[in-house]
């Protein structure tokens, strides 16, 4: 577990889901909007709401319902992954609130050639859209950064981002990483160009010498 100056980074716990899904599904406001009568559909309680939306002939209701409920088994999947996983932290106030994930990982497939297997990480952010722009993922990567370079034989980090996301380009600028290249990769069943940005132990200072974290 590492804390930062108004952040906590640790593992996920089975009581983070909602949070979690929350930061990385699109479907989480459509959700909470029609939480009771999902639920109700879940429980199999569904007799009476079922037969109001098939007298309204609201089908297209019917059909958004069933696919948040898909959604949602597909991404309680994807947590219970992630649960056994170390190479991914929650981002969370000192609320214990959870805002944000990153994932740091050793490549295998993947690497910038000026970069070893051994001693580099990729690292991947995700930031629930109501706290972006307060400064909590800057802070939440410098602190990890530093960490693992300080602490572990990690001597560089690398991030992989869409060239359209500029939201996340300059995110990793504001962090110290370089420009690597861009180049053409598969994502979401199509061909987009993707910018490699890195930063090496070397590059840390001066621009990390004041961040501040703490191994609790």
């Amino acid at each position: 577990m590492l804390k930062t100056d108004r952040l906590i980074l640790r593992k996920f716990n089975d009581d983070d889901f909602e949070d979690y899904y929350k930061i990385v599904s699109p479907f989480a406001k459509d959700f909470s909007d029609e939480d009771k009568k999902l639920k109700a559909f879940k429980l199999g309680n569904i007799s009476s709401d079922l037969k109001t939306i098939l007298q309204d002939k609201n089908y297209s209701f019917l059909f958004r319902l069933s696919e948040i409920a898909l959604d949602r088994e597909n991404e309680m999947r994807s947590f219970q992954t992630i649960l056994k996983s170390n190479g991914e932290c929650a981002i969370c106030l000192d609320s214990n609130k959870v805002i944000g994930k990153i994932s740091l990982h050793t490549p295998r497939y993947y690497k910038p050639d000026e970069y070893s297997f051994s001693t580099a990480k990729e690292i991947g952010v995700v930031m629930n859209e109501d706290f972006r722009n307060k400064g909590y993922m800057t802070e939440a990567v410098k602190g990890i950064v530093k960490y693992i370079m300080t602490e572990k034989d990690i001597n560089a980090v690398y991030a992989r981002i869409l060239s359209s996301n500029g939201a996340s380009l300059r995110l990793f600028e504001k962090c110290g990483f370089k420009f690597l290249y861009e180049k053409e990769e598969l994502v979401s069943y199509s061909k987009q160009p993707v910018t490699t940005k890195g930063i090496t132990k070397e590059q840390l200072s001066p621009l990390y010498d004041d961040v501040n974290y703490e191994n609790i």
